[in-house]
């Protein structure tokens, strides 16, 4: 066989070859392009990604397939230019299919050339990038979520902090000289409360993105327990229905709870009731005990507790609600009763009880 014959065959092959990637590649489109971008040869590959049948493109210029503002930018001519330089030019840009919807593509277009070096068209082939593009996208939007978090976490932990100080700057005011061990055990109480409001964030943040609201019913499951331990022997009764609610309410409503019930140990007598209600946007938090109850005439506001004076504090100023010390009608004993608004975009949940 002489060397033309070798040639011929050779090229016949590779003609085959490529007529078998054509016909087989259906994950990728593979076109021929002309020396202007006329489309030549279409592959089964590019009929299903673009919808087009092979007689509805060959003879079409190439730039059908790309979006309007690529097509005034010259994005074609552009990369056909650099194809002939360099021998091949890769980009990503959006592709239209027949139904005109969009896809985002990698787009590699590659000159050929004969052997004297004469330019015979181009091949180009695309693939769709599009769940990419949304796994990217998605990515963004949960680095942008994490960047938020961190930075309310901070102002939270910040927040909650000076409140502890807060509380240490009116325990230490109360007992100049020394401070009782009870004082000591009360701001732990209120350090390990507001510790269960940031683990429940935490975990609210790497389950679904969500650090600005938190179940009131949850987190007073989280915290109850504890104070259980402090009631024993006496039993700690609650029935709590659930909304939810923005985190610095969650906060104030948890340290809230931590003192009432604190006040109704010390106080009180027999079983302490919890009982969280919501009704017309506005949520009600009750503790109830069977002690003697409040001296008669008894006025918060001239109380010089610093337990009475947090949750009139907080009762006021961070629910912006109102906080009532009463004594139970036809029985022996006090509540506290703490009412306040909620957010519009408040979502009630459920009730649950002990």
């Amino acid at each position: 066989m002489n060397v033309q014959n070798e040639d011929e065959e050779q090229i016949r092959r590779d003609a085959l070859h490529f007529r078998l990637l054509m016909r087989n590649i259906v994950d990728y489109a593979i076109m021929t392009l002309d020396n202007e971008g006329r489309i030549t040869e279409w592959s089964i590959g590019a009929q299903n990604l673009f919808g087009h049948e092979e007689a509805e493109v060959v003879g079409k210029h190439v730039a059908f397939l790309l979006t309007e503002e690529d097509i005034q930018t010259g994005e074609t001519e552009a990369a056909q230019a650099q194809a002939r330089e360099t021998g091949r030019t890769e980009s990503e840009r959006w592709q239209i299919r027949r139904d005109d919807s969009r896809f985002w593509a990698s787009v590699i277009l590659t000159a050929l050339r004969a052997r004297d070096g004469a330019l015979e068209g181009y091949v180009q082939i695309v693939s769709n990038l599009t769940e990419r593009q949304q796994y990217l996208t998605m990515i963004e939007g949960l680095n942008d979520r994490l960047r938020r978090a961190m930075t309310e976490t901070h102002h939270r932990v910040k927040n909650n902090l000076q409140q502890v100080s807060a509380m240490i700057d009116m325990a230490t005011m109360e007992n100049p000289e020394s401070l009782p061990v009870g004082e000591f055990k009360r701001l732990s109480a209120h350090v390990r409360t507001l510790a269960t409001m940031h683990d429940l964030l935490t975990k609210q943040a790497k389950e679904d993105g969500d650090y600005a609201f938190v179940s009131a019913r949850t987190l007073l499951e989280k915290l109850l327990p504890y104070l259980q331990q402090e009631v024993s022997p006496r039993r700690l009764r609650f029935q709590l229905e659930d909304v939810r609610i923005p985190a610095r309410q969650g906060a104030s409503l948890a340290l809230i709870t931590n003192e009432v019930i604190s006040n109704a140990l010390k106080h009180g007598a027999g079983d302490v009731e919890l009982f969280l209600t919501i009704w017309d946007k506005r949520g009600r938090l009750a503790v109830l005990d069977s002690g003697p109850g409040f001296p008669s005439g008894f006025d918060p506001r001239k109380a010089t507790s610093t337990g009475i004076e947090l949750i009139e504090n907080l009762a006021r100023y961070d629910l912006a609600g109102d906080v009532r010390f009463e004594n139970r009608i036809g029985q022996s004993g006090g509540q506290v009763l703490i009412t306040f608004p909620l957010p519009t975009d408040s979502l009630f949940l459920e009730r649950t009880g002990d």
